[in-house]
């Protein structure tokens, strides 16, 4: 089923791959031409971004990824092992783990587009937070089941706003280059990440998946604040156009 599914992808890009080198041509006014090509603030100069902000943006998308992958690939062990629960309940809350996820990504988008990206991104990074706390902290199984589900409706708009925010933290100029940065890090968080968690299950047992998560979304919600804060000036309006006949100097 994959297999059909990624020819019929391949058949489509192959198909509209022209389309996609005409490039439309757009008005392009002097305000947004000077926009573009000034440095942002706080990054760097012409050269482009500090090479810090680039580091800890791909390293919140590394542990980001890597919690979602981790959780996600663990839970069935943490549940049955960890938590005594039968096989049929643990792959149920798996399953319902990827479902808050969808769910989070097909609800928290138009939510994220009338309250800005910003403040969703903020509450999203605490409510990874606050699942991974409900996983950690000892108690009934139900407590966990609860946990993974808040942690994956919080994960879904991360990844997604995070790149469409790339632009406002480095600049437009440098912004495809860092979401390629960002996305393969996000790769090797999703390799490294499980590993170390699956070295902890072995040597620790099946219960040290929750303080690893929870250790982790506190290392990503620093590095989030952190980031912001860095580039909390690099998003700037865009001045309005002079109108015809009137003095701007003053």
């Amino acid at each position: 089923m994959i297999a059909a599914v990624q020819m019929t992808l391949a058949c489509a890009f192959l198909r509209n791959g022209r389309r996609w080198a005409a490039r439309p041509d757009v008005p392009v006014t002097a305000a947004v031409r000077r926009h573009a090509s000034a440095p942002v603030s706080g990054l760097g100069g012409p050269a482009g971004p500090r090479r810090y902000v680039l580091a800890l943006s791909a390293a919140v998308f590394a542990i980001h990824i890597g919690i979602e992958s981790g959780t996600g690939l663990w839970a069935y062990v943490f549940l049955t092992t960890g938590r005594g629960l039968p096989p049929e309940t643990a792959g149920l809350a798996v399953s319902g783990f990827w479902a808050s996820m969808f769910i989070g990504r097909v609800i928290l988008g138009p939510i994220a587009e009338r309250v800005g990206a910003a403040h969703v991104l903020s509450c999203a990074v605490g409510g990874i937070g606050g699942g991974a706390a409900m996983i950690a902290l000892p108690g009934p199984a139900v407590l966990a089941l609860a946990g993974m589900l808040v942690l994956g409706l919080a994960a879904a708009p991360i990844f997604p706003l995070l790149t469409l925010t790339t632009a406002g933290r480095v600049g437009h100029d440098y912004a495809d280059k860092t979401i390629g940065l960002q996305v393969a890090a996000s790769k090797i968080g999703a390799a490294v990440l499980p590993a170390g968690m699956g070295l902890l299950i072995q040597h620790l047992g099946a219960t040290a998946l929750g303080p690893a998560v929870l250790a982790l979304a506190l290392v990503m919600a620093t590095g989030y604040g952190l980031l912001v804060r860095l580039t909390a000036s690099a998003e700037t309006p865009i001045p309005p156009e002079p109108r015809p006949g009137r003095s701007t100097e003053s």
